[in-house]
């Protein structure tokens, strides 16, 4: 009950903040997470940002970030039932979740470190009776299954790395100039949401002007306007 109590407390602390804060912000009354929820939930309006199948958190979301992990889970679920009454909470989660028509891995993205505990207790039997006659094929194929997931992963790690041209236009920037005059970047929207970020700056004399100020503002200031590198690269003003 204690624990209920500073739950409460704690969420209704919190939701007053976040309510003060976006309202100051957005000046009218807001609470950010119940506006989201009313428009993606009760209005079912999410399929506006785009749709999938209604299994596709099973047939390919889950498949893509668990890898070996996925089918061991069920394994797992098989070889020792306690693990189910964590499990199946879990599993539910996702099943109403596929309900929504829009969807997106982060929104189930909680349910993924239960499910890799019933993966470890799938991958520690097998283990186990790696030395039994039967277990031992199983417990190699395993193995494989790791070594797979890790090729993928590397291969996944490689292509989102380079899956950021904002970032790479704003590097190609810095090496393109390297006088000391002072300068001034523009930034679009676009690129600040395609890897330009605040670890991507360098020392002085470069300057980041902010998403959504002006071209005719940039252009009096004399900047670089950086745009999308998969649009173009502006010419230096």
């Amino acid at each position: 009950m204690e624990a209920i109590k500073c739950c409460i407390s704690t969420a209704l602390l919190c939701i007053g903040f976040t309510v003060l804060v976006d309202s100051i912000m957005w000046q009218r009354i807001l609470w950010p997470e119940f506006e989201v929820f009313w428009f993606n939930s009760v209005l079912n309006r999410s399929s506006e940002w785009g749709t999938h199948s209604i299994h596709w958190y099973f047939t390919s979301a889950l498949p893509r970030s668990m890898l070996v992990a996925y089918p061991l889970c069920l394994v797992g679920a098989l070889l020792d039932r306690r693990i189910v009454p964590y499990v199946l909470p879990v599993t539910l989660f996702v099943v109403l979740y596929s309900k929504l028509p829009h969807k997106e891995l982060r929104f189930i993205i909680a349910a993924v470190p239960m499910l890799n505990v019933s993966a470890s207790l799938a991958a520690n039997r097998l283990y186990n009776n790696r030395k039994k006659s039967g277990w031992n094929f199983l417990y190699v194929l395993m193995l494989g299954a790791f070594l797979v997931s890790l090729g993928y992963s590397a291969v996944s790690f490689m292509a989102s790395y380079s899956n950021y041209p904002g970032g790479h236009a704003l590097k190609a920037l810095h090496e393109a100039d390297s006088s000391m005059k002072e300068k001034m970047v523009h930034i679009d929207v676009l690129t600040a949401m395609s890897g330009v970020s605040r670890f991507c700056e360098n020392e002085y004399p470069w300057r980041r002007g902010r998403p959504f100020c002006s071209m005719s503002d940039t252009r009096r200031k004399r900047t670089f306007p950086l745009k999308n590198i998969r649009t173009e690269i502006s010419p230096i003003y």
